[in-house]
């Protein structure tokens, strides 16, 4: 809700009035802010789905070119990839449905383990799950998408769990 300044400014023959928004004043929010803030919420929700799908499509591409160019994790990789970077920001995603603060806590800390996990293995350690070693090997076609969805997953990681933080920290509003 808007409430009207007594003050005026005046430029020439035209008075131009300030207005004080109601949260500035301490006073409750109107319906503008509501809805403003209502939507804000929504497309933040909306951009956190988006994410949640588009990170488990690059997480079954980057799969299919591990296993087509026979670079495997080991078990306790595994112990860490399927319950935290393929089933974690799913059940995120599911959560954010219906309990959003719990979907958005996973989403966050998930994508945060997930971008942690996948930049050392595919950019820091010298292994052969290494974006660099990667890149020699056959075939051509599967050790391009490698590299490309490595990044890609680095990308949606920092992206969702920016948009998990972001949206937590307007939870508490």
């Amino acid at each position: 809700m808007e409430i009207p300044n007594n003050e005026c400014e005046s430029d020439g023959d035209v008075a131009l009035s300030s207005n004080v928004s109601a949260s500035s004043t301490g006073l409750k929010p109107g319906m503008n802010e509501i809805k403003l803030m209502n939507r804000s919420s929504r497309n933040l929700k909306l951009m956190a789905l988006g994410v949640v799908v588009f990170h488990f499509v690059i997480v079954v591409l980057h799969s299919i070119a591990h296993e087509k160019l026979s670079v495997k994790a080991s078990p306790a990789q595994l112990a860490f990839i399927v319950p935290v970077i393929i089933v974690a920001p799913v059940v995120a995603g599911l959560l954010l449905l219906k309990f959003n603060t719990a979907g958005l806590v996973l989403l966050t800390v998930s994508m945060i383990g997930s971008f942690v996990f996948g930049v050392y293995y595919h950019f820091v350690a010298d292994t052969i799950d290494h974006v660099a070693h990667v890149a020699f090997l056959q075939p051509v076609f599967w050790s391009q998408m490698f590299q490309g969805t490595a990044f890609l997953l680095a990308l949606s990681e920092l992206f969702g769990a920016g948009i998990g933080a972001i949206s937590l920290s307007r939870t508490g509003r």
